[in-house]
């Protein structure tokens, strides 16, 4: 498998790239444990990532023998079940390695344009994919061969049927899109790597920030001069390239749009997502009417934001600002409580809010962080945001045989952890999500989930720490700030910014969209979801949002909202069982979870209707509830 690679990566051999891909940066650890270690897995040596390498090519090679040699014998003789059940391992093989090496490939992506070995990486197993879609798709195409798997439990082919769904989805795009959507992926990053920002802090002291640091400013510092005067910089920045960022975000929706026929409603492309989501447009809908009918109450949330400021309105740049002045005195208790200085502090104050719930989480994150699956430093360089993703692969691979998996394999988590209440919940959703996968595994070979799952589950571990912290406290105003932020986040930023990539593609069927235009598109659309409560409209939010800019991700954040939601309805319903009846509750939803739509999920689990508003607003009352809004003057 080196040679082969040699020549299209030139003088860098496979090794070299293997090793590059490897390498890591330097490391902050103040605030982790100093017997903090990463897994070798996740830092694979080079024999280790071309032994599993090997093993996924030997696989495809073998499965090409195994589907050509078993086509030509369905001429003559019936369907052999022996040969048939070793090609369904062999896909289920191949699929573990490829997800396993995409997450390697994922967790050494970089901010650097000249850090391209990744993407590199990932083109070659991108070109066995398509090889082993085709090979599940001529196997759909034989009608004793779906005969046979409609007898088969669903888990015993999953891997076989995600092949030839992929493939089918391949076949409605053009082969040119397939070729350029990697490079086009990739612009909007290489562009913002070149950002340096001169900004001034509190003190008056000016430093030069990057893109990453800009965004990692924006979302947890607590210098409000420095968030200020870093949002004006970057809208100034962005102002300044406009028409290039105007133009590469032209080219990534085309490209998104080229998966649909120019004589159907662009609207077939939102409704197919939705499927992909395993919920209903009528749901859809009615999410969106419940959330408009509570707007002026969510709003209020923000001018609530704004007075525990002692401001008339929150500046744009403080929206997502992790407290409200580090000069506001608060009660010294909450202050300890929320600090979260090391990480430590934050997976042990997750332990203690899931107990009541499952209390098997504790053990389950005491396995993953005992066998080092769990990365949550910060890395120069270090793509930024929080994400968990499988490492089914997690067996042993030797030399160029086929390895033996375990059954359930592994979740890997990465985060950039910061210190405080913000940081703590962003480092809890990954955790809650691997949780999730680890859960359905052994069960079922749900390799892939839908975000909308993925973010029902996110969200409740968010929700059941959130709840853990109210526990803590005599005064609940204490925790107004992050309460609040938490609800403008979830039910007006993403909503709003779902919205404007909606509209952008709308605008985008019809034809070229201009810099103008696109600013005018985010007022707008700002002004709808948050109204005269903020100063300031951040009218180029499409700029620093990788998400405007994701080859098949056209219509995302609602499902944060979504999640969101259903996370008070699921945590309601566990609190009013006994506590012993709750952890099957919530593992049944889990399981349930990787086959059943939503509709079915929460009628079946709930008793809710959750395609009507009604279900919405309650929704919505829920999420509301623990906020303890002061009456204005």
């Amino acid at each position: 498998s080196c040679l082969r690679y040699s020549s299209i990566l030139g003088a860098q051999t496979m090794p070299q790239l293997l090793k590059t891909l490897n390498t890591s940066a330097s490391v902050q650890e103040s605030a982790f444990p100093s017997s903090w270690q990463r897994n070798p897995k996740l830092s694979l040596t080079s024999s280790e990532t071309e032994a599993l390498f090997g093993e996924l090519e030997s696989v495809a090679d073998l499965l090409k023998h195994l589907v050509g040699k078993t086509l030509k014998e369905l001429k003559d003789t019936p369907l052999n079940a022996g040969t048939l059940g070793v090609v369904l391992n062999l896909f289920t093989t191949a699929m573990r390695d490829l997800i396993s090496l995409k997450t390697l490939c994922r967790a050494k992506e970089s901010m650097s344009p000249q850090s391209s070995v990744a993407a590199t990486f990932r083109c070659h197993l991108a070109s066995i994919e398509r090889g082993l879609e085709a090979l599940a798709s001529q196997l759909y195409s034989v009608e004793d061969v779906v005969k046979a798997l409609k007898a088969l439990p669903e888990m015993d082919y999953r891997a076989l049927s995600t092949f030839a769904l992929n493939a089918s989805e391949r076949s409605k795009t053009s082969p040119l899109r397939q070729r350029i959507a990697p490079t086009i992926s990739s612009l909007h990053r290489h562009t913002m790597s070149a950002m340096r920002l001169s900004v001034y802090n509190n003190r008056k002291e000016t430093v030069t920030v990057s893109y990453s640091q800009a965004v990692q400013i924006l979302k947890s510092s607590t210098d409000a001069a420095l968030r200020k005067s870093t949002f004006q910089a970057f809208n100034a920045w962005c102002a300044a390239r406009s028409t290039q960022l105007a133009d590469i975000l032209n080219l990534t929706l085309a490209t998104n749009l080229d998966r649909l026929d120019l004589e159907q409603p662009v609207d077939t492309l939102f409704t197919r997502a939705l499927g992909k989501e395993r919920i209903s447009r009528n749901t859809y809908e009615a999410l969106f009417a419940g959330l408009d009918a509570a707007l002026p109450k969510i709003q209020e949330v923000l001018k609530e934001r704004a007075k525990l400021r002692g401001e008339k309105q929150l500046h744009a740049s403080m929206l997502l600002a992790t407290q409200a002045d580090p000069q506001i005195t608060e009660e010294t208790s909450v202050k300890k409580l929320l600090a979260f200085q090391t990480y430590r502090d934050a997976v042990s104050s997750l332990v203690e809010a899931y107990k009541p719930f499952d209390p098997m989480f504790g053990n389950f994150l005491t396995t993953l962080e005992a066998e080092h699956w769990i990365d949550a430093e910060h890395h120069s360089g270090k793509i930024g945001g929080t994400w968990c993703e499988n490492f089914p692969a997690s067996g042993s691979v030797v030399g160029n045989t086929l390895a033996q998996h375990e059954q359930s394999g592994r979740v890997v988590v990465f985060a950039n952890f910061s210190q405080g209440a913000a940081g703590a919940l962003q480092l809890s959703h990954p955790l809650a999500v691997g949780y999730l996968f680890h859960v359905v595994s052994a069960k079922t070979n749900a390799f892939r989930l839908p975000y909308s799952v993925l973010e029902m589950a996110g969200e409740l571990g968010n929700t059941f720490l959130l709840r853990h912290l109210q526990k803590q406290v005599n005064d609940p105003s204490a925790l107004s700030w992050l309460f609040t932020r938490q609800i403008t986040s979830r039910l007006l930023l993403l909503p709003m910014r779902h919205q404007l990539m909606r509209e952008f593609i709308a605008k985008r069927y019809q034809g070229e969209l201009v810099p103008e235009e696109i600013n005018t598109l985010t007022r707008t659309v700002w002004q709808h979801w948050l109204g005269d409560a903020v100063e300031s409209v951040d009218q180029y939010h499409w700029a620093m949002k990788p998400h405007f800019f994701r080859i098949d991700r056209l219509f995302y954040d609602w499902q944060y909202t979504f999640g969101f939601l259903l996370s008070g309805i699921i945590v309601s319903a566990l609190e009013a069982l006994p506590e012993e009846k709750r952890t099957q509750k919530l593992r049944d939803i889990f399981l349930d979870s990787t086959a059943l739509s939503f509709e079915s999920l929460f009628a079946k689990h709930l008793g809710e209707a959750i395609d009507t508003v009604a279900f919405w607003k309650k929704a919505v009352d829920i999420a509301l509830a623990p906020i303890p809004l002061k009456k204005r003057d």
